[in-house]
């Protein structure tokens, strides 16, 4: 809104607030890139733009990962999930999901433990997510979602 209602300078520190709760958002960082280019800080949009990208890629390749689960072509799956786990921005909630369509939940429950810590901002919904149907009998699963609170 703040963006369309051409208070760029607003919308930038609007925006920012919002990026200390998430700040792997593509969407959001898609904004503050375009308030940059309006403000004529292209360097600063370039950035966000970059951040923006990196997460994109994440989510392509978290479901291409994902789709390898059921077929024999599973180590291609558990290869995209290492290249995943090794990026330096990475979406702890994101490679969770992965894990648990590789079944890997030891390893899903250590990225939900660590997105948890670094406050991602889907943690809220991990309740209410049925990708996380496979752990939730597990009580480091239930520890967790009681510790999180949010949906579910």
């Amino acid at each position: 809104m703040l963006y369309m209602a051409r208070r760029f300078k607003d919308a930038v520190v609007q925006i920012r607030q919002t990026l200390t709760m998430e700040d792997r958002a593509p969407t959001i960082l898609t904004s503050l890139a375009l308030c940059y280019l309006q403000l004529g800080q292209v360097s600063d949009a370039y950035r966000a733009l970059q951040r923006a990208f990196t997460a994109i890629g994440q989510h392509r390749a978290a479901a291409r990962a994902g789709a390898y689960a059921e077929t024999p072509e599973r180590d291609l799956g558990l290869a995209l999930l290492e290249a995943l786990e090794a990026e330096p921005i990475r979406v702890a909630w994101l490679n969770a999901q992965v894990a648990v369509q590789l079944g890997e939940r030891d390893r899903a429950l250590q990225w939900l433990e660590l997105g948890y810590r670094e406050r991602e901002g889907e943690m809220v919904l991990v309740g209410a997510d049925p990708g996380f149907g496979p752990l939730r009998a597990d009580p480091r699963f239930q520890d967790l979602q009681r510790r999180i609170g949010g949906l579910g």
